[in-house]
């Protein structure tokens, strides 16, 4: 977790700054999904059409670069000059142009599916010639990855076999009937091509001015992502929302010719909702700040099948707030930085886990319970 190493340091051990103010998960330093343990999505954090310049520093830092073990990667996002500049482009990938997959044609399945459409466009310019300018991108995509699905289920004999009428209900209700025969006869393969579907949205918006000896600028990210994975269970899909917030001010201002101090805050949010509902929303409740969950909280594990856990929810958010302040001085040969740096961090995380787990060693243990 955390993502990306630097300097033989694990990702943890790294910080990440948008224009100079922290745009990292929090509680643990990774960035986007795949800083809390996740993967599929396509934009991590910000567009790259929206950057301007990548810094990626490890050892010996500068001094305003602190608290990381790793490296430090900062970016800084392109700003509007005294032209109208703009872009606009698209990137499609199909299944129609791909050939199927070796597993799918070995259980004679339909070619997975796969829907790649990622567009964006960005535009910057004057709102008043060598004073104020606008810069604004964005950036979206539409995703339908193809993705196989297996795991060893109960077989109808096993079914037949066991005597708690409360587990063959559970598993007629959450377990896929197998597709395929092993051989054990109470155990069966299962296998079905279904698809990961990804929606995201990032905008980012920039305003910087020019007034006499002081430099202003306002930054901000909006950056909505919502990944949907299917589960073992035809009736389930695990569900990540992660809606991004970042937002960054800054104040330069040129003492003299030598002196230039720059004072910065930023905000930074990366909530995100990880949680298990039924399709059918009849079989889930809502629970505030988490979305819809199912009702049944129970996993169950068996010693040579695959395990079944309608439930899974994981609410966390950490965010942050940053107040820099720098000041450099070029006196003769030397360049002099000195400055300070606070940052508060407000990680908070509920775990619902898989609710009540019911763990067999054997199938046999299973059918005598």
């Amino acid at each position: 977790r955390g993502g990306v190493q630097l300097n033989g340091m694990s990702g943890l051990g790294n910080n990440f700054l948008l224009d100079g103010v922290d745009m990292s998960f929090g509680e643990n330093n990774g960035v986007g999904l795949g800083g809390v343990g996740g993967s599929g999505m396509l934009i991590d954090y910000v567009s790259l059409d929206a950057v301007a310049e990548m810094k990626a520093t490890s050892g010996a830092a500068s001094a305003e670069y602190s608290r990381a073990s790793g490296g430090t990667v900062n970016l800084t996002t392109k700003s509007g000059t005294n032209h109208f500049h703009g872009s606009a482009w698209e990137y499609l990938r199909n299944d129609a142009l791909a050939t199927s997959t070796f597993f799918s044609n070995l259980n004679n399945l339909a070619k997975p599916e796969l829907r790649q459409n990622q567009f964006g466009g960005n535009i910057g310019g004057p709102f008043l010639r060598n004073k104020l300018f606008f810069f604004f991108n964005y950036e979206g995509a539409r995703v339908v990855r193809g993705k196989t699905i297996s795991g060893t289920v109960p077989t109808p004999l096993l079914l037949s076999q066991i005597t708690n009428p409360v587990l063959v209900n559970y598993i007629e209700q959450w377990a896929p009937l197998p597709t395929a025969t092993t051989k054990n006869p109470q155990a069966g393969l299962y296998y079905r091509n279904d698809a990961q579907r990804d929606t995201e949205d990032t905008t980012l918006t920039r305003i910087d001015g020019n007034f006499g000896k002081s430099h202003l600028s306002f930054r901000m990210v909006h950056n909505n992502q919502l990944l949907t994975n299917p589960q073992l269970s035809l009736k389930t899909l695990q569900y990540f929302p992660v809606p991004t917030r970042n937002y960054e001010g800054s104040w330069t201002y040129m003492i003299s010719p030598t002196m230039v101090n720059q004072f910065r805050f930023g905000y930074n949010s990366n909530p995100i909702a990880r949680h298990t509902a039924a399709i059918d929303q009849s079989l889930d409740t809502l629970v505030p700040g988490i979305g819809y969950l199912t009702t049944e909280a129970v996993t169950l594990a068996v010693s040579g099948l695959s395990t079944i856990e309608p439930l899974d929810s994981l609410p966390a958010n950490a965010p942050t707030k940053s107040v820099v302040d720098n000041l450099t001085w070029v006196h003769g040969a030397h360049t002099i930085t000195t400055g300070m740096q606070f940052r508060k961090t407000d990680a908070r995380r509920v775990q619902f886990g898989q609710g009540v787990w019911y763990r067999y060693n054997s199938i046999n243990h299973l059918i005598q319970d």
